[in-house]
């Protein structure tokens, strides 16, 4: 086979095994991997390598146990160890793929393998870009997929990348026949929008992974030309240009696995962090970002109580922060605070150092509180507003206190504020954390809509919304589908007000729309048992819909109790009580605009 002769000889010029000597190969039984396998397996000698299979049977499709079988037996023909592990649970794309990579890297540290190889080709890497692309992913993930990574204690090797799959030589596999539904992402690029736009450039596949290696190159070199810089340094991070300044940073947060920031947020951030002020505020997922005198740094915080670690506020949004509902030029409330700055505003509690600047003086925070004799509670609960670095007000349970504006200063907006406590409680005083903000609804539903747009074009789907908690994701979903649609709604109860869903499902309103022939989308807030959305496919299958989808805004796998999946949903979450967005406890808690869960001592008294 003179395309295995010419890979071998890439292999060795890489030198890609020359670190290892017992290698594992994934191996799915599908023809990339038949073929990695197989290669491996004639050159195991020439390469200095002892091979073993890892498979994952999902357990998803009749021919699953076929493979698995088959597998087992060419292990045994050849002589090789096979480990093999089968998927459990609720199956989705991801879940699967961390299952996978998961069961790999186990077999890797318990039986010493140093490096794992997979199949991924050529033409996996063009479909990686273009989602990319499709996605509006930054440069720097134009990169894709990496011929070699470090993975758990050795290296994910990806030797077929530089190959095209219609490259690979007939061997003995077995087909997957999903590969073939457009209800997967890849699938649509791979199976149609590739095709399509071959004809425009039958390279394209080829345009595309040189697209990739370009951007490796380009991000290598600016790595090596940054190596000896400390760009933390404000003085170093300064000295830069704002090109080299985007991209540095960029580079700085990419260690940070769990930190996602929108193009909007990551500009807030360096801007702020090419002033020449202190600050510190709270990015996402528990991690914040300091600057001092002489650098910045960005470390995560454990278990963050609600809202009591630094926020960033910017012009058109509004926040809740520890019994205050503030409102950057958004919310007339029954306060104000005059801004002569559109910046961001940070709102955090005391720090040493802390001053304010009176016009004529400035004086020290914690020598304000002594001289106005604010009690030790008072002084930790106050709240401080920063722009720039610079303190605007301090508001305590007191009074406020502003920084005095020069005579230059022209007023541009308006920080509106007030306490939302009632009888010494909120909404939000009961909620322990808040997992998605308004923002990110908002962002996965739009998502959601143009999925939907796309599926039910020309179909005129009946959109069933399950009341009460579907309103405010099936409203804000609607905006987002540009196609024909209709409405309807069910009232059903299954959980009676607490936390604990009863079992039974009882239907207070039943559709008005006669759905025989009909393609019909249940939207929900929220799949957790999945009782109550199975009762319902069901008994639509049984009146003869046509088809029957399940779309909600969030999944919580870990409470099913019946076989059911959801066609289409925004977000997987953990197995906690969540209310907001018209999730509810004893009716309450709908309204809030984003979701959060539940502090335990609410639900459990």
């Amino acid at each position: 086979m003179t395309q295995y002769n010419d890979l071998l000889a890439y292999i060795q010029k890489k030198r890609l095994f020359d670190k290892h000597q017992k290698v594992l190969v994934a191996v799915s039984s599908g023809i990339d991997s038949m073929n990695l396998l197989q290669f491996l397996y004639k050159h195991r000698e020439t390469l200095g390598i002892e091979l073993a299979i890892a498979h994952v049977n999902h357990q998803q499709r009749q021919e699953s146990t076929a493979e698995e079988a088959y597998l087992r037996q060419w292990a045994k023909e050849h002589d090789l160890p096979i480990y093999v592990s089968h998927f459990e649970g609720l199956f989705s794309e991801k879940r699967a793929r961390d299952f996978r990579y998961d069961f790999f890297k186990k077999c890797m540290q318990k039986y010493n393998y140093t490096a794992l190889t997979t199949a991924h080709h050529a033409d996996d890497q063009a479909e990686t870009v273009f989602m990319r692309i499709i996605r509006g992913s930054r440069l720097r993930h134009l990169v894709a997929i990496k011929e070699v990574q470090h993975f758990a204690e050795g290296e994910l090797i990806r030797p077929f990348l530089t190959l095209k799959k219609a490259e690979l030589p007939y061997v003995v596999h077995f087909e997957d026949m999903s590969n073939k539904s457009e209800h997967y992402f890849r699938n649509r690029v791979r199976n149609r929008y590739l095709p399509l736009l071959e004809r425009e450039n039958a390279q394209l596949k080829t345009a595309l992974c040189h697209l990739a290696n370009d951007s490796r190159l380009a991000y290598q070199a600016f790595r090596d030309l940054i190596a000896s810089l400390d760009i933390t340094k404000n003085a170093v991070f300064l000295s830069q240009s704002e090109a080299v300044q985007s991209l540095a940073l960029e580079e700085y947060f990419s260690q940070f696995s769990d930190l996602e920031l929108s193009r909007r947020q990551f500009d807030t951030v360096l801007d702020l962090l090419r002033s020449h002020k202190q600050l510190t505020y709270s990015l996402k997922n528990n991690y914040i970002l300091h600057k001092d005198e002489e650098r910045f740094w960005v470390d995560k915080k454990e278990a963050i109580s609600f809202l009591s670690s630094p926020c960033l506020l910017v012009s058109g949004e509004t926040l809740v922060y520890d019994g205050y509902r503030f409102s950057y030029d958004k919310e007339q409330l029954s306060l104000a605070i005059p801004l002569y700055d559109n910046s961001p505003i940070t709102l955090r509690h005391r720090q040493a150092g802390d001053k304010i600047s009176f016009g004529h003086f400035t004086k020290k925070v914690r020598r304000l509180f002594i001289d106005d004799k604010l009690s030790q509670k008072e002084r930790e609960e106050a709240i401080i507003g920063e722009q720039k670095g610079e303190i605007i007000f301090i508001l305590t349970s007191r009074k406020t206190y502003l920084r005095k504006a020069s005579k230059h200063d022209i007023m541009i907006g308006k920080l509106y504020y007030q306490s939302v406590n009632k009888g010494d409680h909120m909404l939000e005083n009961d909620i322990k954390k808040v997992l998605y903000t308004e923002e990110d609804i908002i962002r996965k539903t739009k998502e959601l809509g143009a999925q939907l747009t796309e599926d039910y074009k020309d179909k005129n789907p009946l959109l069933v919304g399950v009341l009460k908690g579907s309103v405010p994701f099936m409203a804000e979903l609607m905006k987002h589908i540009d196609t024909h649609v209709e409405i309807d709604f069910m009232v059903v109860s299954s959980y009676h007000g607490g936390t604990t869903s009863s079992g039974e499902v009882k239907i207070l309103k039943d559709v008005d729309t006669n759905v025989e022939g009909r393609d019909v989308i249940f939207i929900e807030d929220i799949i957790d048992t999945g009782r109550t959305l199975k009762y319902l496919r069901d008994m639509f299958k049984y009146r003869q819909a046509k088809s029957v989808k399940i779309a909600t805004l969030f999944d919580k796998p870990e409470g099913r109790v019946v076989e059911i999946d959801a066609d289409y949903f925004c977000y997987d979450v953990p197995n906690e009580f969540i209310v907001g967005f018209g999730l509810d406890y004893a009716e309450n808690y709908r309204n809030l605009p984003y979701v959060g869960v539940l502090k335990e001592e609410i639900y459990s008294n």
